[in-house]
């Protein structure tokens, strides 16, 4: 097993968990104690399912998961926090830094942040990237040599 695809497998199994805690917060909000603005902010349990679907895609390989778990990390990475909307897609699991900035009202403030997780598995993805093949090459296939 190459050094790429431990690195692929390691993302697949963190995007893996991450839906899968997803799906248990959405499933806890609407059954259990959890709170209930975990759902809208995860997008009613379609983006931890998008999450498992790129996970599993990466891990067996499937055509597409490699653009899918780049899509999925990208959506991760910002936070903002705003008293009228919140858009915070990594809320099952995520490692971030966050900067407050006050209203000028006493009203509340918005909270701008960066997931490092979902940074970290986007560098991932870049340096292990699959190499580029030009048109005709993936229609016929390489030239022998």
């Amino acid at each position: 097993m190459t050094r790429r695809r431990v690195f692929l497998i390691l993302v697949a199994i963190l995007e893996i968990l991450s839906g899968l805690a997803g799906l248990l917060f959405v499933g806890g909000a609407v059954f259990g104690p959890v709170q209930k603005d975990i759902v809208p902010m995860l997008w009613y349990a379609f983006f931890p399912g998008a999450l498992l679907i790129a996970g599993l895609s990466l891990l067996f390989d499937v055509k597409g998961g490699f653009v899918l778990s780049v899509l999925v990390q990208v959506l991760q990475v910002l936070l903002i926090i705003t008293p009228w909307t919140t858009m915070n897609l990594s809320a099952a699991m995520q490692l971030r830094f966050n900067v407050y900035w006050p209203s000028t009202n006493d009203g509340p403030g918005t909270i701008f942040g960066i997931n490092f997780l979902a940074v970290d598995a986007l560098i991932v993805l870049w340096w292990y990237r699959p190499a580029p093949t030009s048109g005709i090459e993936q229609i016929v296939g390489r030239e022998p040599r």
